[in-house]
């Protein structure tokens, strides 16, 4: 995966290790975090930090990341798929969202801006999804 271990146990210990080191009371009614999107080992604790604050089930989440390689002015690029996949498995899209979303001309799907893996490079929606996993339950992104 690039940017974490495609091994899933490894991934799960290093990401648990992480929330085991995270000293941090939970706040409650968090709606937004804003977290890093850097490697675990220069970010991977201040990410789990702001998720362990945020102590509260949430059905939705929405993560905004930046595109690193493709161009995007006065837009936001939504992803045309059903789900997300990371070393621990699949994170479901909220399709029925996007879909209303990208009535709106300011949501667009630029298939680029999504690409992650071996022809792709951007992370930095990626790199979140394991914290996620690890940290929530029954979620739709």
């Amino acid at each position: 995966m690039g940017w974490y271990t495609a091994e899933p146990e490894a991934l799960s210990r290093e990401i648990a290790g992480l929330f085991q080191r995270a000293q941090v009371e939970p706040i409650e009614n968090v709606i937004a975090l804003i977290l890093p999107h850097a490697g675990y080992r220069y970010s991977g604790l201040v990410a789990a930090s702001g998720l362990k604050t945020a102590d509260k089930k949430y059905k939705r989440i929405i993560v905004i990341g930046p595109s690193h390689r493709v161009p995007m002015e006065e837009m936001l690029s939504l992803p045309r798929a059903t789900h997300y996949e990371t070393s621990l498995g699949e994170v479901p899209l909220d399709v029925e969202l996007i879909d209303k979303l990208l009535k709106y001309p300011v949501f667009r799907n630029v298939p680029q801006a999504h690409e992650y893996g071996p022809s792709g490079q951007e992370h930095s929606v990626q790199i979140e999804l394991p914290l996620l996993q690890h940290s929530r339950e029954n979620f739709k992104f």
